[in-house]
């Protein structure tokens, strides 16, 4: 069984290649994919569009090639957005201040920042777009491997460069911050188990201690804090 069939199976949207040479067209797959944006071609530049893409609900995967040095200008991004160039260079505009990102040096950015990108012609990048992320999807290092056509090898090498950490580290501490959460949200299951299991966690003696070690206090202490407060409120 391939990858993309195993996605599949885990509920996931089939995988999506989308080609555009025409530039209308190509906006708007990348805003339906994306944002709303403003789009243009350098003069002389022959655009080539090339995107694979994986959506898993709240989080997608995208690998993005113009093909012809191109500016693009989202109107407001309303997700978190991480980039991952793999060849090439984008001269950005963040917030007013000039950031030049390459292979060497990938960038982040949250809902609201003012962003405006220029990528070179040979400019490729990885794109992981957190929308609302709800990292409870079954993600493994082969599913982030086939998304991203990249090797499991050059997979972990860009997570080290960019992210300082392995690709399941930054999700088991995504999935960390987001069991914290619901410990502390009255709304939320009152049962350690209930929400660790909501968020992948299924060897519970082990992401205890995990949590114990990133907030310094059990996981059961967070839940009775927040239950203390809701009785003195």
């Amino acid at each position: 069984m391939s990858a993309t069939q195993r996605l599949d199976r885990q509920g996931y949207q089939p995988l999506q290649v989308l080609r555009s040479r025409d530039l209308d067209e190509t906006r708007r797959l990348v805003t339906d994919v994306f944002c709303a944006h403003r789009l243009q071609v350098r003069s002389g530049s022959s655009l080539d569009y090339q995107h694979s893409y994986l959506n898993t609900g709240r989080l997608s995967f995208s690998q993005i090639s113009y093909g012809a040095e191109v500016n693009i200008r989202p109107d407001t991004l309303g997700f978190y957005l991480i980039q991952l160039p793999l060849s090439g260079q984008d001269r950005q505009r963040v917030d007013g201040q000039e950031v030049c990102s390459h292979h060497r040096f990938g960038s982040v950015h949250g809902p609201d920042v003012q962003l405006e990108m220029n990528w070179s012609s040979d400019c490729r990048k990885l794109a992981v777009d957190f929308i609302q992320a709800h990292p409870e999807q079954p993600i493994t290092i082969e599913t982030l491997a086939a998304v991203c056509g990249v090797s499991g090898r050059t997979l972990f090498a860009g997570f080290a460069k960019f992210m300082g950490m392995s690709p399941m580290r930054y999700l088991r501490d995504v999935r960390l911050e987001r069991v914290r959460q619901d410990l502390l949200d009255p709304s939320q299951p009152r049962s350690v188990t209930q929400i660790a299991t909501r968020w992948g966690f299924y060897q519970l003696g082990r992401m205890a201690s995990d949590y114990r070690k990133r907030f310094a206090e059990r996981p059961r202490d967070t839940l009775q804090r927040a239950r203390d407060g809701l009785r003195a409120g």
